[in-house]
């Protein structure tokens, strides 16, 4: 760990500075001090603005969040919920350029930023940041379970979502699934059956 972080001070004014200040985050992490990655984070915010580093940011900030600031409800307390804002800005940050990204990365970064906004109760943001991990990562039922949990209460914005999603593409199999599944739940055989 000390070699791979003086090898990434030694690096942070090179051009390769924004990776240098994630694989030093990086380290922090690994040595399990989420706080001093979020220090190195902080110490350089010229290089933290790049889309790596404000992926990592992101996913720091929501770690925290979930393991220091949740109410006894499950709910963000004040400082969750600050957390889990600055998690959701910097993932949008990230994700303006999400070709600078590894796809796992890019991918981590849309369901954590869809995560965050859920949990800080934004329903709307959510939704549409479950559909762009789902568009993106059409194979993975990560955030097909994440809108089923958000629209609990509300089956018509389920079904919106999904018909939003297919929309987009075409015989999407897992919202094409879930949609029909949505349908069969409900004894609304004919609707199921259209889908399928």
């Amino acid at each position: 760990f000390a070699d791979a972080a003086t090898k990434a001070e030694a690096s942070l004014e090179s051009p390769v500075g924004p990776l240098a200040l994630v694989l030093l985050a990086r380290v922090r992490y690994a040595q399990g001090d989420n706080d001093a990655a979020l220090k190195a984070l902080a110490s350089r915010p010229e290089l933290a603005r790049a889309p790596a580093p404000s992926a990592l940011e992101g996913k720091l900030l929501y770690e925290q969040a979930l393991a220091k600031h949740l109410g006894e409800d499950g709910r963000p307390t004040e400082e969750g919920g600050a957390l889990l804002t600055r998690a959701a800005e910097a993932l949008a940050r990230a994700l303006e350029s999400p070709q600078a990204l590894t796809r796992a990365e890019a991918a981590s970064a849309r369901i954590t930023r869809a995560y965050a906004l859920h949990r800080l109760g934004d329903l709307p943001g959510a939704a549409a940041a479950y559909e762009a991990s789902h568009l993106a990562e059409p194979e993975r039922l990560a955030a097909l379970r994440g809108l089923a949990s958000l629209c609990a209460g509300d089956l018509d914005a389920y079904r919106r979502s999904l018909k939003n999603l297919l929309a987009e593409r075409e015989g999407d199999a897992l919202a094409s699934q879930a949609l029909a599944q949505s349908y069969v739940e409900h004894k609304a055989f004919d609707e199921a059956l259209e889908v399928a």
